[in-house]
């Protein structure tokens, strides 16, 4: 772990802290004291009781900084993991929605449905793209991974909505091909259906593999904090 372990920084304050103490105890006593004659006991024991006393007044504040510090640092970590979880599962999500939703329309194709029903998939994308620019924006640690990976959150959100666009079209010409399927313009509704198919194809592969490199970062990223 990038971080020092709590046990590591008591450790480190009290030393410091025994340090600054045993500095006071011998300034002190030296200042204190007549060097030309052999040790006062009073003197030492108030040099000694003045050092203890300072040393504990540090010690509240400094012990309750470093606890609140770590605890700090342990909310950033747990909230960043959970962040992290939440962007992959959802990544996953879009593109199995997306997938489906791609499913439904060559089916209706293929069956020749004149139903539109494409409204429910496409409102639900739309809410989890919402959602994955949101949970984004929520990393409490930034670094240059965190930097990196909400670009690549950022790319994801960008071709699912391009795709699902393209999906949008493609059910919209799929409408016409089978409800206007004795007209002349019949071969337009064809070739723009083709496509809006190919361009899907093309931007579905590219969320495959961004949702990769997400589940790779995650995994990266997860080993660095």
């Amino acid at each position: 772990m990038a971080r020092k372990k709590l046990k590591e920084k008591i450790e480190l304050t009290i030393f410091w802290l025994g340090l600054f103490c045993l500095t006071y105890l011998i300034f002190g006593f030296i200042l204190k004291s007549d060097l030309t004659k052999p040790v006062d006991s009073a003197v030492f024991y108030e040099v000694l009781k003045d050092a203890l006393t300072i040393t504990a007044a540090f010690f509240a504040p400094v012990a309750a900084f470093v606890l609140f510090s770590d605890w700090r640092v342990e909310h950033h970590i747990k909230a960043t993991y959970q962040l992290l979880d939440d962007i992959k599962n959802l990544s996953f999500s879009i593109q199995n929605d997306l997938g489906q939703y791609h499913t439904k329309i060559v089916k209706k194709k293929i069956n020749n449905s004149d139903e539109f029903v494409g409204s429910e998939d496409r409102q639900l994308i739309l809410k989890k793209n919402i959602e994955l620019e949101r949970i984004g924006n929520q990393f409490l640690v930034l670094n240059k991974e965190i930097e990196s990976f909400k670009l690549l959150v950022i790319k994801l959100k960008d071709c699912s909505n391009i795709a699902l666009d393209d999906l949008h079209l493609m059910e919209y010409f799929t409408f016409n091909l089978i409800n206007k399927k004795y007209l002349i313009d019949n071969d337009y509704y064809r070739s723009e259906y083709l496509k809006y198919s190919d361009l899907y194809d093309e931007k579905f592969l590219e969320i495959c593999k961004i949702s990769d490199e997400i589940n790779n970062q995650v995994t990266n990223i997860k080993s660095k904090i």
